[in-house]
């Protein structure tokens, strides 16, 4: 799991602004099925002892925001749960919701059609394009990109994942903050999960919260993969400790990375050759053919084909594993 706080998509500005924007003015714009004044309303009445009194601030809240806002609903009573989010029926043997004065779901819904409802400027598809970050952010494995398909239409690799459940808080349906660009994997695995997930949003630095480690019991590591035995090591004094360790069970992190010995074996051969003396003489070749413009870390990270900052991890996959691995070793 890797923080995306230094990405463009969490480091613009304007791409929260214009979220927001579209969210707020569409509902001024209509006065029956979201009419803000009945909206504001309400989030004055349920929100307003945390700091959200508008629409705009409770679509444009921080990740630590965020997090108040869900405490604060799960302390709420059930009435006041059921007039927020709506209430479960059964109709005709089907279970149906009904929706509450602050389900905003169906706005999701419109974000992430491929139609001007919103804004014939604006939906997911802008926000997919404006992204930077290539890796999901929950397991750092899979790739998040977009592409044109046959039809010449937009396709995506990886899906909005919500940090906490559209379900279980539609108020939060349309939260900037709580949108991830998952894979497809940890998405399905994470579902509508009710732990205290960490928000890759946050900006931290996860090697002070987890690494990870390597043991090798047999000098045969290089055929016998078996031999390279992984652990995954949780800082104990570290505050985010349990919403990462409750984020990692929930997509089955620690069994998915067992899985990538070939990976692991690679890197450690690879320690073998890019050795600092074999660095050394690389340095000087790039100085000799004008290769000033790169330093250091930048030569490993061609190499390596990883980023080794904790800012960047999200940039290309592996690159948290591969940075801990050369660490222990």
């Amino acid at each position: 799991m890797v923080s995306i706080a230094y990405s463009d998509y969490r480091g613009k500005t304007q791409l929260c602004d214009t979220h927001t924007a579209t969210i707020v003015n569409y509902c001024k714009a209509r006065g029956k099925k979201y009419n803000i004044l009945e909206l504001e309303k309400e989030i004055k009445k349920y929100f307003s002892s945390v700091g959200i009194y508008t629409l705009e601030s409770l679509v444009k809240a921080s990740p630590q925001k965020l997090r108040e806002l869900k405490n604060h609903y799960d302390n709420l009573t059930a009435q006041e749960k059921e007039t927020i989010v709506g209430k479960s029926t059964n109709i005709k043997k089907k279970k149906v919701r009904v929706r509450g004065k602050l389900n905003l779901i169906t706005l999701y819904n419109y974000f992430i059609k491929k139609d001007d409802t919103l804004n014939s400027n604006y939906n997911s598809d802008v926000l997919a394009k404006e992204s930077d970050i290539f890796t999901c952010p929950y397991c750092n494995e899979n790739y998040t990109y977009h592409y044109q398909n046959s039809k010449g239409k937009l396709s995506r690799t990886f899906d909005w994942d919500h940090v906490y459940p559209k379900e279980k808080y539609p108020f939060l349906a349309i939260s900037f903050f709580n949108l991830v660009p998952s894979c497809k994997v940890c998405n399905s695995l994470k579902s509508n999960n009710n732990s205290h997930f960490f928000n890759p949003h946050i900006d931290i630095n996860v090697d002070d919260v987890y690494e990870y480690h390597i043991n090798i019991d047999s000098p045969d590591f290089i055929t016998n993969i078996r031999s390279i035995q992984f652990l995954l090591l949780f800082s104990r004094n570290n505050n985010k400790r349990q919403e990462f360790q409750d984020t990692f069970k929930a997509i089955h992190l620690r069994e998915r990375i067992t899985q990538h010995k070939n990976i692991i074996r690679d890197i450690l051969r690879k320690k073998r050759i890019y050795n600092d003396l074999f660095l050394t003489s690389l340095d000087k070749q790039f100085n000799g053919l004008d290769f000033h413009e790169f330093n250091n870390e930048e030569i490993k990270s061609l190499l390596w084909g990883v980023e080794f900052n904790h800012e960047q991890y999200y940039k290309k996959p592996f690159s948290k594993l591969t940075s801990d691995i050369l660490k222990d070793i």
